[in-house]
């Protein structure tokens, strides 16, 4: 089979003892593909004549590559291939394997040839590359660095798309979105070059885009990318859009995600990757401790912890929040000696001792039953509603709370920890939603204008228009006025009126 390092240009270990004390090596008898940073087999790396070590170049600094303690020997196949618009220059060098000692070699080397010519050197410590010729110098256009298969941005930023294209010079360019031609205007620039730039992108931006380009030789076309544009941050298939950090990684689909899976002593995280506005919001979720009885508990997290999305806290007791500062965490324990209910921490933890947890009425965090979750951050407080289903169980509670105070900002990183212990647990969230709240601005600009405005950092609302106060919502009308970022607002400019308009925003939360 293979083995995929996708995520984080750090170290990921092998490390020399399990939990069960045993030191163990990493045997591969398939393909280790290592797209981004480091792969370490502490305790030894083995490889056949049919193995594949597969390594992505994505810069001179970040790039795919393997270390071994120890000796290694070498077998089997290396193939090297380009990403992330990265295109090396001669004598550009990569140390993609290195060891204690090195013996063998590699039975064969593969990389992209139409493009550029790498020679592959043996020291006693290491495989070293070098580029030293570019071999592409005719014939039609070639993708050098092709765009993603799936990406994902919050609504409101800014969706970039670059595609390295080399060959035979000059190049003419056309992307195109679900077929049709993309031309610039007030927020897309760059329709006809190898990058494409779409400003304060929206819902309706989300499509299939490609770049086609063109020279006197020919034509070739970048590979389709799906871009989904998400006004309401939620749980996404393989957690497209979110970093997912833990002991063993948080299984997430498009309706929820596994925070602990009866594994005892683990720690997880998943939080959404762009930063969400936080001054006031709306966030619901489903949470069940499947089975019942287990430990310790999740946590609903909003943090701005230099880690940023990829942070992780303390597991087990810890619930994967202790350490995560600063931030604001609503504990849901479930471990029962410390009594089942809530505690709202700031900047991870500490964890309340036995009896520091509040009780929530009669519903029970650890039956077995989901527990629908609502929290309204409104004015410093944050209001939390539990209904426990299948059951006539329910609870609400206010904590008074300076959330931008406490995380520094009036934007943080919104997701969920989750810990168990000696006592494990399967412990799941789902029909995950959050909603940024605020209203719009009125502001006189003389003589005879007005500027509508909100927040640059809430994604995903529409401005609508009614001539007089409805009495049903299919009065409003979407506005087809340009939305501009001035500053950190969306603004949106109109002739004032002679008479009197009625404006508002609406965000749908199935976008």
């Amino acid at each position: 089979g293979t083995l995929r390092k996708t995520t984080g240009s750090g170290t990921t270990a092998f490390a020399a003892n399990n939990s069960f004390g045993t030191a163990f090596p990493f045997n591969n008898y398939g393909t280790l593909e290592i797209r981004k940073g480091v792969v370490a087999a502490t305790s030894g790396y083995t490889c056949t004549s049919s193995s594949l070590l597969d390594c992505v170049l994505e810069s001179l600094s970040a790039y795919g590559r393997l270390q071994v303690s120890g000796a290694v020997t070498l077998n089997g196949g290396l193939r090297v291939s380009l990403t992330n618009s990265f295109f090396p220059a001669v004598n550009d060098t990569f140390t993609v394997v290195s060891a204690g000692t090195r013996s063998g070699a590699f039975t064969s080397f593969t990389y992209p040839s139409n493009i550029v010519a790498i020679q592959l050197s043996n020291t006693t410590t290491s495989v070293i590359l070098r580029v030293t010729d570019i071999t592409l110098s005719n014939g039609p256009p070639v993708i050098a660095s092709d765009l993603p298969s799936t990406q994902l941005i919050y609504a409101g930023r800014v969706l970039t798309q670059s595609v390295n294209v080399v060959g035979a010079a000059p190049f003419t360019y056309q992307w195109k979105k679900n077929g049709a031609d993309v031309s610039n205007d007030s927020r897309i620039n760059g329709s006809q070059s190898k990058t494409l730039v779409v400003s304060n992108a929206s819902f309706a931006d989300t499509g299939s885009y490609q770049l086609f380009a063109t020279n006197a030789e020919g034509f070739s076309n970048s590979r389709s990318s799906a871009v989904i544009v998400q006004a309401v941050p939620k749980f996404n298939a393989a957690g497209l859009g979110w970093s997912l950090q833990g002991t063993t990684l948080p299984p997430m689909n498009s309706n929820n995600v596994t925070l602990t899976s009866g594994l005892f002593n683990t720690g997880r995280g998943v939080f959404y990757n762009a930063p969400l506005y936080i001054r006031d919001f709306i966030a619901q979720f489903v949470y069940v401790d499947v089975g019942g009885g287990g430990a310790d508990g999740i946590v609903f997290c909003v943090q701005n912890d230099s880690r940023g999305a990829g942070t992780v806290g303390v597991g087990g007791g810890g619930v994967g929040y202790g350490g995560i500062s600063p931030s604001v965490g609503l504990v849901l324990n479930i471990y029962q000696p410390n009594t089942r209910g809530i505690s709202l921490r700031t900047n991870g933890g500490p964890i309340p001792p036995p009896g520091g947890y509040s009780p929530i009425g009669a519903v029970n965090l650890g039956s077995g039953n989901p527990v629908y979750v609502t929290l309204l951050y409104t004015g410093n407080v944050l209001k939390a509603t539990f209904v426990e289903s299948n059951t006539p169980n329910s609870f609400t509670t206010n904590y008074a709370v300076n959330i931008p105070a406490a995380v520094g900002a009036d934007t943080a990183f919104v997701g969920f920890t989750g810990g168990d212990g000696g006592v494990a647990s399967t412990q799941i969230v789902s029909n995950f939603t959050f909603v940024p709240i605020t209203r719009v601005l009125a502001e006189q600009i003389p003589p005879a204008t007005v500027a509508l405005s909100w927040p640059a950092a809430i994604g995903g609302y529409t401005i609508q228009r009614a001539p007089n106060l409805p009495s049903s919502s299919n009065v409003w009308q979407n506005m087809t006025n340009a939305v501009n970022q001035t500053g950190r607002r969306n603004q949106v400019t109109i002739p004032a009126a002679t008479n009197q308009e009625f404006y508002r925003l609406r965000i749908g939360l199935d976008e």
